[in-house]
């Protein structure tokens, strides 16, 4: 037995300096119209924070707002958080729109979650250029007519200023319209499911890392009265569709791999895909390398396998040739330099 369960994930991606955590924080504070002071630092990874809504017919829903970074090394990363649970926004400069790569990021929400609602939201609707509306309104017009047709999923698209809250109100409202309407909004979460979640919320910042195997989250899990292991597979799937952790399941071994804190998946991702360090030469990481890299405890040595799979299956990495006089070895594209490599890959 449960309450109906108004919880839904919500999806922040655009690229770099769009204004994504501004229009975050301007939806959660435009009704006091008072902000509190923030920097503009780039977000680094994911922030996830949850904000409750009220919508016009005076119901509460809960997001679980998602905000990716917008650097290009990390969109190989959102992949793995994409559900169909979901509402999409995905942000840009309408100052700029043919520069946004709208359609990679239409295509990237596709592509994971294909019946999950779409908003394009254009920012920086303050600049002088649109102080005649006609000149949003067209430019409103051209992207309906570029993408609407090709992208059956997308709502709404629209402007805002975060600065001024203009059209803050409206999206407001059509965020509660759209979460209202969406197929398990009313779905009850049952009293275990929450006591579940309770725990997991205790147990992450203790758990170094903070992800297990399904052994380890089993064993969690008994100690609030889980027995059955496909009572907690459905429990394990209704939770991350809500964000309350990310759940992996190899195709394959169907190995499981349940993350209690995303943030450290993405910095995990990073480690690889960054060029901070000298252990990925030309876009090519040798495997006697990657205990460099992760290290213990964060990235202990038994979950290293689990790790490398999990970048495969999102290509993030690819396996090349194995020659027995040689370490195996892994393709990064990310890290490809500009200049083909002298040296032979495959």
């Amino acid at each position: 037995q449960g309450e109906p369960c108004y919880r839904l994930k919500l999806m922040f991606v655009g690229q770099e300096n769009v204004g994504k955590s501004t229009l975050l924080h301007a939806l959660k504070t435009f009704k006091l119209r008072k902000r509190t002071k923030r920097s503009n630092i780039s977000t680094d990874g994911i922030d996830i924070e949850r904000w409750t809504l009220k919508t016009a017919n005076k119901q509460s829903l809960t997001f679980s707002a998602w905000d990716f970074a917008g650097q290009e090394i990390y969109y190989a990363t959102h992949s793995l958080f994409l559900s169909s649970q979901a509402i999409y926004l995905i942000v840009f400069d309408i100052r700029h729109p043919n520069d946004a790569r709208i359609e990679f990021w239409l295509n990237s929400v596709a592509s994971r979650a294909t019946s999950a609602p779409v908003l394009l939201v254009g920012t920086h609707l303050d600049a002088p250029e649109f102080e005649d509306v006609s000149v949003v309104t067209q430019r409103l017009q051209e992207l309906h007519e570029k993408y609407a047709s090709r992208f059956a999923n997308i709502k709404q698209i629209t402007a805002v200023s975060a600065t001024d809250y203009a059209g803050i109100s409206q999206l407001h409202d059509l965020l509660g319209e759209v979460g209202l309407g969406m197929p398990t909004i009313q779905e009850a979460l049952p009293k275990i499911y929450q006591t579940l979640e309770d725990l997991i919320l205790e147990v992450k910042d203790k758990q170094n890392p903070p992800a297990v195997n399904w052994k380890k989250f089993v064993s969690i899990a008994s100690t609030v009265n889980f027995k059955d292991e496909d009572q907690l597979l459905r429990a394990t799937h209704f939770l991350n569709d809500l964000g309350s952790l990310v759940f992996f399941e190899d195709d394959i071994t169907s190995e499981r791999l349940i993350v209690l804190d995303p943030q450290w998946l993405t910095a995990m991702f990073a480690s690889v895909i960054t060029t901070s360090h000298t252990y990925i030469k030309q876009g090519i990481l040798k495997l006697s390398n990657i205990g460099q890299i992760w290290r213990a405890p964060q990235y202990p040595p038994d979950m290293h396998g689990t790790l490398l799979s999990l970048l495969e299956k999102f290509e993030i990495i690819f396996p090349l040739p194995e020659d027995d006089k040689q370490d195996k070895q892994f393709l990064i594209p990310n890290l490809l330099p500009e200049e083909r490599p002298p040296i032979d890959l495959l």
